[in-house]
């Protein structure tokens, strides 16, 4: 598994990225990145050690379970839990991005394991409504691999998408750690907020 912790050694950062999967069209969400070594540990066969703030404050990612709930909206493929604390996306950076197989390495097609909470409170929504929750995201990993996917529709708000994800890792603090092939669907491809 992956242990993904926020004790008080680790550092946060705040950085602007553009187009994540749910934003507005030109959207843009700020997220909080945990990049500190104590923050994300792989695990190796190992417990989570002696350090009592460490074992409080993290929760552990099954890379062999990960979140099964569909997520439709955007230009790509987003899994989430019921709880909303843990989504996993892959996204396209192009508005017009063509079917088939393609590499998600960070240059078009981007992907992100994040643990956080309130994860889909303003997904594909515009509209920040009073008393609404604000998304927190806790730790934000970087994935990759190859995707295949194909559509009915021109992939423009016209028709569900669906795909398979293979050869997948999760790169946490230097260190790739593989994921399991992955069927996906987007019944709202291509569709934005607004």
């Amino acid at each position: 598994g992956l242990l993904v912790g926020s004790g008080a050694g680790c550092h946060t950062t705040w950085s602007r990225w553009g187009m994540l999967p749910g934003a507005a069209a030109g959207g843009q969400r700020v997220r909080r990145i945990l990049t500190a070594a104590a923050c994300v540990v792989a695990l190796a066969g190992c417990g989570l050690g002696d350090d009592p703030e460490l074992r409080a404050n993290a929760a552990v990612l099954d890379l062999t379970t990960l979140p099964t709930e569909d997520w439709g909206c955007g230009f790509g493929f987003t899994l989430g839990t019921t709880d909303q604390r843990v989504r996993l996306s892959l996204w396209s950076q192009d508005m017009a991005p063509t079917p088939g197989t393609v590499a998600v390495d960070g240059t078009t097609w981007r992907g992100e394991l994040v643990s956080g909470s309130d994860l889909f409170a303003q997904w594909c929504d515009d509209v920040v409504e009073p008393g609404e929750p604000e998304v927190v995201e806790e730790v934000v990993l970087e994935v990759t691999g190859t995707l295949t996917w194909r559509t009915d529709g021109t992939g423009q708000c016209d028709g569900p998408a669906t795909a398979t994800f293979t050869d997948g890792t999760v790169i946490a603090e230097g260190r790739t750690l593989p994921l399991p092939d992955l069927e996906l669907r987007n019944d709202a491809f291509g569709c934005l907020a607004g």
